[in-house]
């Protein structure tokens, strides 16, 4: 075995490696640039990010929107709907009433006549077309009808039917007036025979 003094043993001396300027400018550049372009990418990705995260929570606010603007149609369409089958029923309503309140006042001196033709009213239902009042005078040869339609065209066809009903022959209706409701739409008619025929 041989021992080694180690205060006595030499080493090789120490090499200095010199960088010149160019160069340690040239990698303080790459180094500056490298930092410079991380960040930067750093700093897009991080935009981007805010940008998605923003868009993603203006278009969840925008689908909200959307969501309660086609709620709010639909209630109101399901509304006006509910409210035009009240409307409807409610106009009926008021069609059998005119006509029990007819049969009514002429229960006592009923004729074969007016029954055969209170009848017929009762079973000309034309749907949109209501009677509220009806008038037999004059021995029943003057008739007066007075109703709501909700078009014009509908009182066209109801005077065609009771014109082509055998039990209103001789009779008729040379006055109409109408009205257009301003609270409904509604048309409001008053139909009217002459009596003085035959």
């Amino acid at each position: 075995m041989q021992n080694i003094n180690l205060h006595k043993a030499q080493f090789p001396s120490k090499k200095i490696v010199e960088v010149s300027g160019k160069w340690s400018t040239l990698i303080i550049v790459i180094f500056v640039v490298s930092i410079s372009g991380t960040s930067l990418f750093y700093w897009k990705m991080e935009t981007l990010k805010k940008e998605y995260t923003e868009l993603k929570k203006t278009t969840s606010i925008t689908q909200i929107t959307l969501a309660k603007i086609n709620a709010k149609i639909n209630a109101s369409t399901n509304e006006k709907q509910t409210s035009n089958n009240l409307l409807s029923v409610n106009n009926r309503l008021k069609h059998k009433q005119a006509l029990k309140n007819t049969l009514d006042a002429q229960t006592k001196s009923v004729s074969n006549n007016f029954y055969r033709r209170f009848v017929t009213l009762s079973k000309l239902d034309i749907d949109g077309l209501w009677l509220n009042e009806i008038s037999f005078l004059d021995n029943e040869k003057n008739l007066t009808l007075r109703g709501t339609a909700i078009n014009p065209q509908l009182i066209t066809r109801y005077i065609q039917k009771l014109s082509n009903e055998p039990v209103f022959s001789g009779i008729e209706f040379t006055l109409l007036q109408v009205n257009l409701s301003q609270k409904n739409g509604n048309i409001t008619f008053n139909i009217s025979s002459d009596g003085d025929q035959t």
